[in-house]
C-alpha cells in the first residue's frame, strides 16, 4: 500500500490477462479491491455467517448511495415530492394546501423545500414535541405509501420503475415538452433495465426501509450508504444452481461490454442525484 498525508491508500489486485496478451497491474482503490474480491468470491470469508453471498461472481459499482437515491427520486416522487401547480381556478385553499404552497414556490423545484428538514422531537415540556419535518407534515401518506411498496413482489417492483419513468417521458410529451432534453430522464431510460433490476433485488421491504430514512433527513441518509452495490443471478441449470447469469447477454446495457465496464471509473455518485443542492457543501452551483 502507499501512505502519505492527505492520500488514500493503493492496492495491488490480481493480474487481469487481456486479449492483446497485456497483463493489468494497475493500484486499486480500496473499493476497487473489495469488488474484485467479490468477484472471485474471496468475500465474504468461509468464516463468515453470510454464506448466502459466497461463491463468487458479483459484479457491482461504487455508487456512494447512488442507486438507492436514483430509485428513491423514481418512485417517490408522483407520491412524496410532487405538487399540482396547474388545478386549476376555484381551488378551495385549506390549511393543508397552503403548507404545501409554503414548500412549493415554483413548478421548477426538483423537490419540496422540506425534503432537508430533518425528523427530530424537541423536549420543550414532559411531552417530547415532533417538529414540523418533510417526514412529520407526510406521516400517514409516507407509511400507507411504504405499506404498499413493501407487499409488492419482484416483478412488480420491475414494472413499477417501468411505469414512472415512461409515465414522466408521457407527461412531457402532452405538456408540449421535449423528453430528449430532459438530461435526467435520458439518463433513466438509458439505465431502465438496471434500474427495474435493482429494484426487484432489494426487494420492496428493503426499498421501503431506505426509503424511510431518507425521509426522515434525506441530507444524513444520502452520506455515502451503500458504499458498494453489488449483483449476482443464479439460474439452475442440470440441477445446478451456482449458474451465474450472463449481464451482458440478460441485460445488456452498460454490461454489454464487460472489459469497457471493468475500465469505466467504478465511483458514479452524481452530484445531480442529489435533491435540493449539493451532496458535498463544498462544491457550488453555477
Amino acid at each position: 500500500s502507499v501512505s502519505g498525508t492527505g492520500k488514500r491508500c493503493s492496492y495491488v489486485g490480481n493480474e487481469d490477462l487481456y486479449e492483446e496478451g497485456v497483463v493489468d497491474t494497475r493500484s486499486l482503490t480500496v473499493e476497487e479491491l473489495a469488488l474484485e474480491e467479490y468477484a472471485l468470491g474471496k468475500l465474504p470469508s468461509e468464516q463468515s455467517l453470510e454464506s448466502s453471498i459466497s461463491g463468487g461472481g458479483w459484479k457491482g459499482w461504487h455508487t456512494e448511495g447512488l442507486h438507492v437515491r436514483v430509485l428513491f427520486r423514481i418512485l417517490v416522487f408522483e407520491s412524496l415530492l410532487a405538487y399540482d401547480f396547474y388545478h386549476g381556478e376555484g381551488h378551495q385553499i385549506t390549511q393543508h394546501s397552503f403548507e404545501q404552497m409554503t414548500i412549493f414556490l415554483n413548478p421548477y423545484q426538483t423537490c419540496p423545500l422540506d425534503l432537508h428538514v430533518g425528523h427530530c422531537l424537541l423536549q420543550i415540556s414532559q411531552e417530547p414535541i415532533p417538529i414540523r419535518s418533510f417526514y412529520e407534515r407526510r406521516r400517514k401518506q409516507i407509511e400507507q405509501f411504504f405499506d404498499e411498496l413493501s407487499s409488492l413482489s419482484p416483478q412488480a417492483l420491475s414494472n413499477l420503475v417501468y411505469d414512472c419513468i415512461i409515465t414522466r417521458k408521457k407527461k412531457l410529451i402532452n405538456s408540449g415538452r421535449s423528453w430528449k432534453k430532459n438530461s435526467q430522464l435520458l439518463r433513466d431510460i438509458k439505465e431502465l433495465k438496471i434500474l427495474s433490476m435493482l429494484a426487484a433485488g432489494f426487494g420492496g421491504e428493503l426499498l421501503a426501509a431506505m426509503f424511510r430514512c431518507l425521509c426522515y433527513d434525506y441530507r444524513h441518509y444520502s452520506g455515502g450508504m451503500p458504499d458498494l452495490t453489488l449483483i449476482r443471478a443464479t439460474q439452475n441449470i442440470d440441477n445446478d444452481e451456482d449458474n451465474h447469469v450472463d449481464w451482458g447477454a440478460w441485460i445488456g446495457e452498460e454490461f454489454a461490454n464487460d472489459q469497457n465496464q471493468k475500465n469505466k471509473v467504478l465511483l458514479l455518485d452524481r452530484d445531480d442525484e442529489f435533491l435540493g443542492g449539493c451532496l458535498n457543501e463544498k462544491q457550488t452551483t453555477s
